[in-house]
């Protein structure tokens, strides 16, 4: 009887082994595609990375922002040209005449990274559609990315860069000027 369980034991571990071996390899096929329940972040600089959709959904919570009071120094150029691009006076624009004024700061750190601070105009513009969002991120890097010293830009409301991914249904990370360069 010892003999027969021993050898039903060792059967059975064969055969775990060569399934284990059968489904790792089948895994590793794959794992370069993106999969069921798996996303791919269009907006990440490093886009082929596949984030899955917990890790986006536990990125989105975290609460991240920048007191410009106290990070960076002020950039009264940059701010100007946003609070212009805040009156939606160009053709074909989200902003509008309610937008006008909605800029609580800008600043840039000694490494050029922007942080854009707007007043919170989320009632203003609800639910942006996708069009939308494409302006809006269009004007906006425009202007930002139109200093050579920016090199990164972080936007958020009320300092709460959190608050503006979410609005925007975005994976919480900066934009760069090389990201912005190839789109």
């Amino acid at each position: 009887m010892k003999k027969i369980t021993g050898i039903v034991v060792c059967a059975l571990l064969i055969i775990w082994v060569l399934t284990s071996d059968f489904i790792e390899n089948n895994v590793l096929h794959t794992a370069t595609q993106p999969t069921k329940g798996t996303e791919v972040s269009s907006s990440s600089p490093d886009a082929i990375h596949n984030k899955t959709a917990e890790e986006e959904e536990n990125a989105l919570l975290e609460e991240i922002g920048f007191d410009i009071k106290y990070v960076g120094k002020p950039f009264p150029d940059l701010k100007n040209d946003l609070l212009q691009v805040l009156r939606g006076t160009k053709q074909d624009t989200i902003f509008s005449e309610k937008t006008t004024g909605m800029l609580n700061g800008v600043s840039i750190t000694e490494d050029g990274t922007a942080i854009i601070d707007f007043k919170d105009f989320r009632d203003t513009i609800p639910s942006p559609t996708s069009a939308e969002k494409g302006k809006l991120s269009i004007e906006l890097h425009r202007a930002v990315f139109n200093y050579p010293e920016v090199s990164t830009v972080y936007y958020q409301f009320n300092g709460n860069a959190s608050a503006w991914w979410n609005w925007l249904e975005a994976y919480p990370e900066p934009i760069t000027r090389a990201v912005w360069m190839d789109n």
